[in-house]
């Protein structure tokens, strides 16, 4: 090693020092509760085997109901609440036709300690003890408004045993849900902020033009329509616990839908630390960061208006810890559906917005080695592509009959980009659409990863098959990246399909540099290192 070249290491070194020493302290991403809703012991609730046998008449769906409430209840006393972290998200391919009239949407949590008492001893099928299901059918379901893994979630709905699957808990069917992104905000250039001064007063300012900073994104949906489960009272849809009637013959009482709205819900929206506490533990004694939280359309930008009244925020700070606590009044509300979207932020801006980078997502073609119905047909596929840009991580990019077979070309391409929003909140069943539109670019902060998954099932007159899945979550680069399916199916009932694709990351390139306001400017001077 030359002389000139060990200077250059050690002129690297003592600038990557400096900058770690002299800039400002980085803001957290990703959300934080208050140690007193994750270190309480709730433990699952355990109804036994009496229970059980009463409420579901070991019933497994073909003469019997297959989702039996928990206990007596009456309209809106049937919900339960329950919040927690997205582990799996997505589309069933073994639902029973005689009581769906579309698979179901799946999403499994770990619900919050405060909420355990939701689960059973028995746990559901993945052996998993503290895994929660909530299910509703997708055609009842809007893609946009899918929780992707590592979302948080807080839902409402039908709190049942599924008497067809060892009488484990679920939320079935789900009645409302509220998906918390994280992701990156923008700001808007003319709102107004509270900011301190260096004298202490406090003066109101705009944080500038084109800033960026972690927020969280929540998308909102309510919906009086459950589906098949709850739509002709049948025989295997949802009910009551079987109870001994007049004549000593035990019945049970359907549930019929709509589902009803009109009640208040209320959930929490859990925020990254409060950038001053962050700072304080550095060392540092920095001005307290204003707080964003705006309710939105769901799709603002389209311009669209929504019904009902807007929720009600309320910041709460617990401990060292901040959320919003956030109230849907729907009393009174005769639409069937609700939907809003929540965007909160700390307004903690940089002059290079923290280093976020634009990246765009695209997918050209699917190669398809088995398509799932032999040589003679072509593949029925219902499908769908799920990323985190934030803002639409859900597009179906296939719903047919006989569409699907070897190779699949896309033209257009699917992909991400500015012009590339499907403003259309709900699409009809089947229909895909058709400028291939994926959503925003992505924008990420350092050290975050693009998460890339593809799932869903090939249609069959009775049981379906699964078309195998995609599971990416990756430092982003530029270039081609190829991925193989692998299948969940069992090969008894339900067989795989098989693909394989290349999709392609373009950009990197850093969002263009903010115009910070004198008040924004300061107040980020006042967190850097001495």
């Amino acid at each position: 090693m030359t002389r000139w070249t060990s200077s250059v290491i050690i002129m690297l070194l003592s600038a990557i020092v400096a900058n770690a020493q002299d800039g400002a302290v980085p803001p957290g991403r990703e959300p934080i509760l208050p140690a007193s809703m994750t270190n309480n012991e709730t433990t699952p609730t355990n109804f036994g085997d009496h229970y059980r046998e009463v409420a579901c008449q070991y019933g497994a769906g073909l003469s019997d109901p297959q989702w039996v409430t928990v206990f007596d209840c009456r309209t809106t006393g049937c919900y339960r609440r329950v919040e927690g972290t997205v582990k799996g998200s997505g589309i069933s391919f073994k639902d029973d036709p005689q009581n769906h009239d579309s698979n179901d949407h799946n999403t499994s949590i770990y619900p919050d300690s405060l909420d355990r008492f939701i689960l059973s001893t028995v746990p559901e099928e993945s052996d998993d003890p503290l895994l929660f299901r909530l299910e509703l059918e997708r055609k009842h379901f809007p893609e946009k408004m899918w929780p992707s893994p590592g979302n948080r979630i807080s839902a409402f709905g039908y709190w049942i045993f599924d008497c067809g699957h060892d009488y484990y808990t679920e939320i079935h069917p789900i009645v409302g849900i509220a998906v918390h992104r994280p992701a990156a905000v923008s700001i808007p250039a003319g709102h107004l902020f509270p900011y301190v001064s260096e004298s202490g007063a406090v003066i109101r300012s705009t944080v500038g033009e084109n800033v960026v900073v972690p927020g969280i994104v929540t998308d909102l949906w309510f919906s009086a329509d459950s589906g098949e489960i709850t739509r002709n009272c049948s025989w295997s849809g949802l009910h009551q616990p079987a109870h001994e009637g007049p004549l000593g013959i035990i019945e049970p009482k359907c549930i019929r839908g709509p589902a009803p709205l009109g009640t208040r819900f209320e959930f929490n929206i859990y925020l990254p630390p409060d950038p001053q506490i962050l700072a304080r533990r550095a060392g540092l004694d920095p001005a307290a960061v204003p707080l964003y939280a705006e309710v939105q359309s769901p799709f603002v930008l389209a311009g669209a208006g929504q019904p009902g009244p807007d929720p009600t925020i309320t910041v709460v700070r617990e401990e060292d810890v901040t959320f919003l606590k956030v109230s849907i009044d729907l009393a009174g509300y005769s639409e069937k559906v609700y939907t809003r979207r929540i965007v909160s932020a700390w307004i903690y801006a940089s002059p290079d917005n923290w280093d976020a980078r634009q990246w765009r997502l695209r997918m050209n073609a699917i190669n398809v080695s088995d398509d799932g119905d032999g040589w003679f047909n072509d593949g029925d596929w219902s499908f769908w592509l799920n990323t985190n840009n934030g803002y639409q991580e859900w597009s179906r990019i296939f719903d047919c009959d006989g569409c699907v077979h070897d190779t699949e070309k896309f033209n257009p391409p699917w992909e991400t980009g500015p012009d590339k929003i499907d403003f259309d909140l709900v699409r009809a069943m089947g229909e895909v659409d058709a400028f291939h539109r994926l959503g925003p670019n992505h924008i990420l902060f350092p050290d975050d990863k693009i998460s890339f998954r593809l799932s869903g099932y090939e249609s069959d007159t009775i049981w379906d098959d699964d078309t195998g899945s995609v599971d990416l979550n990756f430092t982003p680069e530029v270039g081609s990246h190829s991925a193989s399916s692998h299948c969940r199916a069992t090969g008894i009932l339900h067989n795989c399909c098989d693909y394989s694709l290349t999709f392609e990351l373009e950009g990197g390139d850093l969002v263009p540099a903010p115009v910070l306001s004198p008040a924004a400017k300061a107040l980020y001077e006042s967190y850097l290192r001495p």
